[in-house]
């Protein structure tokens, strides 16, 4: 039940729609539930390009998961415009996998 609060949550402030709101949202990006990540992904793709800008800031890390959240929003909001983001996060993460 808690974790169906926390998705409730998100989606929430993912339809506030503010920086600020969308900075908040970020740390779900990586959080241990697999649930939890995918909500926010859909709470960044819902917000549309008004997110674009907090993501596309955010993807200027280290955290592997973090980027590729990031990128899965962002191939969600305009795929055309990030497909070449995608193929290249894609790759590396594969590289990584693949030891």
């Amino acid at each position: 039940p808690v974790e169906r609060i926390r998705q409730a949550a998100i989606l929430v402030i993912g339809h506030v729609a503010t920086s600020e709101a969308f900075h908040k949202l970020l740390p779900s990006l990586t959080d241990l539930s697999l649930a939890i990540r995918h909500v926010t992904v859909n709470a960044f793709a819902a917000a549309g390009k008004a997110s674009i800008p907090t993501l596309d800031d955010a993807l200027q890390t280290e955290d592997k998961t973090l980027e590729k959240y990031i990128t899965a929003a962002l191939a969600r909001i305009d795929r055309a415009r990030f497909r070449d983001i995608c193929a290249i996060i894609c790759e590396s993460f594969i590289t990584i996998m693949a030891g």
